[in-house]
């Protein structure tokens, strides 16, 4: 499924940049859209695992200087952790945890080409619910920090892209805590 997505969006973009049909970006615009996101983790006494699953929606405000552009983003997302997963390393169990937060991040970008960008900057985000389905008391990570490198496109209205996430905050008992997002949203 996600090299399906990946794939697709990769397709769109060539397929915008060859047809010569992409229109160009207003210096200011907004975006509301989806972000699909996947973590994955190392931890010492485990192989690599994809630890949660994140959607939600966004908005975002662009306002371009040249081929330069500031970018802050906003977004409400779900979190879903899957079963046969211990935070405290306790093994496998029948847990089901899911969060509910909101994000906020700063991007400063450049187009590079066409409808093609890059872009990077803090993302900040907060849980605002945590649940699970056992008493041990879910504290995944109320809050964090990370690092958002990325490179997306502008195709007629809508927005692909594709980041990667660096945790820039250290996570209960894991040694590394990253992720890999893609977007799609309208520009009005």
């Amino acid at each position: 499924m996600f090299k399906k997505i990946l794939v697709s969006l990769l397709a769109a973009i060539i397929c915008a940049t060859a047809s010569g049909k992409v229109i160009g970006e207003p210096r200011h615009s907004f975006h509301a859209g989806f972000e699909g996101t996947f973590s994955f983790t190392h931890r010492k006494d485990m192989s690599h695992i994809g630890l949660y699953r994140q959607g939600g929606a966004l908005g975002s405000y662009t306002l371009r200087f040249s081929e330069y552009f500031i970018n802050p983003e906003l977004w409400l997302y779900y979190q879903y952790y899957p079963d046969n997963l211990r935070l405290d390393g306790g093994g496998a169990s029948d847990l089901h945890a899911n969060t509910f937060g909101a994000g906020l991040g700063f991007y400063v970008g450049r187009t590079i080409g066409g409808p093609i960008s890059i872009f990077t900057g803090p993302v900040g985000k907060c849980n605002i619910y945590q649940g699970s389905t056992d008493n041990w008391g879910f504290d995944g990570h109320r809050a964090a920090l990370l690092w958002r490198f990325g490179v997306g496109a502008d195709v007629w209205r809508l927005r692909i892209r594709a980041s990667f996430d660096l945790h820039v905050t250290k996570q209960v008992c894991y040694d590394t805590l990253n992720a890999f997002s893609a977007s799609v949203a309208y520009r009005f």
